[in-house]
């Protein structure tokens, strides 16, 4: 009997979610600090990401110049606006 690791997309559902947790604990994160802190690599980071901006989830925000040479790491925002929640409290004598 062959055994599977698990779903695919379920797997990457939880990356997302790490991807996303990070990206709201920083202000602008570089895709290198995203990764670090979801614990992905910067691969996988990066496949998401992309995801993510092309749904509209994140925005790319504006490189900041450090001084050293090259250009600039990308940063990137979470877009607060993207997301919507709602919550329904169900009772046995309210609604």
């Amino acid at each position: 009997m062959r055994r599977t690791s698990g779903d695919g997309s379920f797997l990457r559902s939880l990356n997302e979610a790490a991807v996303l947790r990070a990206l709201r604990e920083r202000a602008t994160p570089t895709l290198a600090e995203v990764a670090r802190d979801a614990q992905l690599s910067r691969a996988t980071t990066e496949v998401i990401m992309d995801s993510l901006l092309r749904h509209g989830w994140v925005v790319e925000a504006e490189a900041v110049a450090d001084g050293q040479r090259g250009r600039p790491a990308r940063r990137y925002a979470f877009r607060a606006a993207a997301a919507h929640v709602a919550g329904v409290a169900i009772g046995g004598s309210a609604v």
